[in-house]
């Protein structure tokens, strides 16, 4: 059903593109890159919220396969094995299936055999599912309060304005923003908008473009030039191919120290913009 209801759009993209889009989408993420994904719901490795729900769904996928019924484990690990990369996300709906059954049929009956003759005493009984659910209830909240949304603050939003109004709309741009992995960079992803400008190694969008993995690997070496000199920047784009007029340096600590310093000190670099949010340096002839 999903193969014929979905026809008229891989139809259209085989018809204008070719093949090359879909297998490009195919390297946005791998097992060997998103294991942690893994790890962190159903071991414990990671974040305590997240843990405990795999954890639950977990005794609620032992008890389903105790009872050869494969089908929400099977639908789980597929989701696994086809998109990593945004995986605990994909099994929102089957996770919370199973650990519904582990509630259901494993805890709430365990908390009614609160005496040795197995009988519950009812208002013990109510009592343990009340403070279970509680917790439950807690646990949640606790979770999602913890998740935060990725986005651009007010400070690097006035660097990007700036940025829109007093550079010629052709300049390129090489951001340095310390955020790694690319998916986590909100400043690289925003930019190309909000200032108008190119950037020249964001990763977001060419996710169906041939050579995504290798823009991964650009992009991760561009940023590994914040603890290094100007000449890393020289390297790093005449390996690539990149050509570039600006670079953004985001403020942050210590993490972007040294780049800064031998930015200031190089005579092929200017500062044209030093905010609360960004440095920005011009390039010279």
């Amino acid at each position: 059903v999903v193969f014929i209801f979905t026809a008229p759009w891989w139809l259209s993209i085989i018809g204008q593109h070719g093949f090359a889009p879909l297998l490009a989408a195919f390297q946005t993420g791998s097992l060997t890159d998103h294991q942690n994904n893994l790890l962190t719901l159903f071991i414990g490795v990671g974040f305590v919220g997240q843990a405990f729900w795999g954890f639950l769904g977990l005794v609620g996928m032992v008890r389903l396969i105790a009872e050869r019924n494969y089908l929400l484990p099977a639908w789980i690990s597929v989701i696994f094995l086809l998109e990593p990369r945004i995986s605990v996300v994909f099994i929102a709906t089957p996770l919370a299936m199973v650990g519904a059954i582990a509630i259901g049929q494993i805890i709430l009956p365990s908390l009614e055999r609160l005496n040795p003759a197995g009988k519950s005493t009812g208002v013990d009984g109510l009592v343990a599912r009340v403070i279970f659910f509680l917790f439950l209830l807690g646990l949640g909240i606790t979770t999602a309060l913890n998740i935060t949304p990725p986005k651009t603050s007010e400070k690097d939003r006035d660097a990007m304005l700036w940025v829109a109004q007093n550079t010629a709309s052709d300049s390129q741009f090489a951001l340095v923003t310390r955020h790694v992995p690319w998916y986590n960079d909100n400043i690289g992803e925003w930019f190309p908008v909000l200032a108008q400008r190119q950037s020249v190694m964001t990763v977001q969008g060419t996710e169906w473009l041939p050579g995504f993995s290798q823009r991964v690997q650009d992009y991760e070496t561009l940023q590994g030039c914040a603890t290094q000199d100007a000449a890393c920047l020289d390297s790093w784009a005449q390996q690539v191919g990149k050509i570039y007029s600006y670079v953004l340096l985001t403020v942050g600590g210590s993490d972007n120290y040294a780049l800064r310093m031998s930015l200031i000190a190089s005579p092929n670099y200017e500062i044209v913009y030093d905010g609360a949010g960004a440095t920005i340096f011009k390039r010279k002839p």
